[in-house]
């Protein structure tokens, strides 16, 4: 009843809650699926799928890459490119094959509410904002 997934380590995923249909906008947080490995990053491009607006720069591209040691991943999400402004006001991050999460930081301030789960880390709750971020998990001693 489980179907495995199958990722690159080094692939920066972003997700989408799921919809019915095209006309139905999402709802919740975008969320950015981390597969710590080497060259680790990932992308995302979005506009409103209808006009040509997207010629005149109302689009959204960002570019995410992550940096993995032996006691941390840091997720770096750079400033997003174009003025189009997305469905989602919230960022979700999840880390896949982390060990037991310590200490996890956005943008340099503790963030107290994450969750360890079956060898993930995830962290609800990052405000999206078009600047750029830095997420960093730090480990207990593995």
């Amino acid at each position: 009843d489980t179907l495995p997934v199958y990722v690159r380590a080094g692939t920066v995923l972003p997700q989408q809650p799921v919809v019915q249909n095209i006309d139905q906008t999402p709802s919740g947080p975008l969320e950015l699926r981390v597969y710590p490995g080497p060259e680790c990053s990932g992308n995302l491009y979005m506009d409103d799928g209808n006009t040509f607006a997207y010629q005149k720069g109302d689009f959204l591209r960002e570019h995410f890459t992550c940096d993995a040691a032996s006691n941390q991943v840091t997720l770096h999400v750079a400033a997003a490119e174009g003025s189009y402004r997305p469905w989602f006001k919230d960022m979700r991050v999840t880390v896949f094959g982390a060990g037991q999460a310590r200490d996890v930081q956005v943008d340099g301030k503790a963030v107290k509410s994450f969750k360890n789960e079956r060898g993930m880390v995830t962290v609800d709750g990052i405000t999206w904002t078009p600047a750029a971020h830095d997420i960093q998990i730090q480990y207990a001693s593995r």
